[in-house]
């Protein structure tokens, strides 16, 4: 394959000290879907590896990550689904690659996306209210992180802590006296809330 293809999106995914990964979507239309093509680039910009991932022809590609030596992407199945995900798992050294199934059971349209440990945290809104899961893909279950489900809420943002193993959801809210406040709710991986705080801003802000 040619490192320099013209054809397609690039993605460009960090994997820190060890190199990076340039995913890139082609039109090669082949049996079962189009073609990817993935470049592993040492520190120098050196490839290490290429492989071909073949893509379904509805599938969208909703998001990237890197966690633990191994790259992830993510694909919505169909284009009028948000339910149907297939992630895949691609080693850093390598490439080997492997696919999980993923159904969410409630369709989400995701904003957030991340990796840790065996689950794939995956954060957006459902019924226009923001709505965050855990999917563990080793044992295929879905798992709805507690009080995120809010009518007036907005997920702003998603932090992992690797060393800890632990994720914080980052939520704008709005009270009944319609002030917003910004509130931080830290769960570990198996999904138990251990800290929370919140912040009160002043009139008017």
């Amino acid at each position: 394959f040619d490192i320099a293809e013209r054809d397609g999106s690039h993605y460009i995914i960090s994997g820190g000290e060890e190199g990076l990964l340039l995913a890139v979507e082609t039109s090669v239309r082949v049996k079962d879907g189009y073609q990817w093509h993935l470049h592993a680039l040492d520190t120098s910009l050196n490839r290490v590896w290429t492989r071909a991932l073949i893509n379904p022809f509805e599938s969208t590609f909703t998001g990237y990550d890197f966690y633990d030596g191994r790259y992830y992407l993510l694909f919505s199945n169909s284009m009028y689904q948000d339910n149907d995900f297939t992630l895949f798992e691609i080693g850093m050294e390598d490439g080997y690659v492997e696919s999980y199934e993923i159904n969410t059971v409630f369709p989400i349209t995701l904003s957030e996306f991340e990796v840790l440990d065996n689950a794939v945290l995956m954060g957006g809104h459902t019924n226009f209210r923001p709505a965050m899961l855990v999917y563990d893909f080793v044992k295929k279950k879905p798992k709805v992180v507690p009080g995120i489900y809010e009518k007036s809420g907005e997920i702003l943002d998603l932090i992992i802590d690797e060393y800890r193993r632990t994720f914080t959801v980052i939520l704008s809210e709005k009270t009944d006296q319609k002030r917003y406040t910004i509130r931080a709710k830290t769960f570990t991986s198996s999904v138990d809330l251990i800290q929370e705080n919140i912040i009160l801003p002043g009139e008017k802000k």
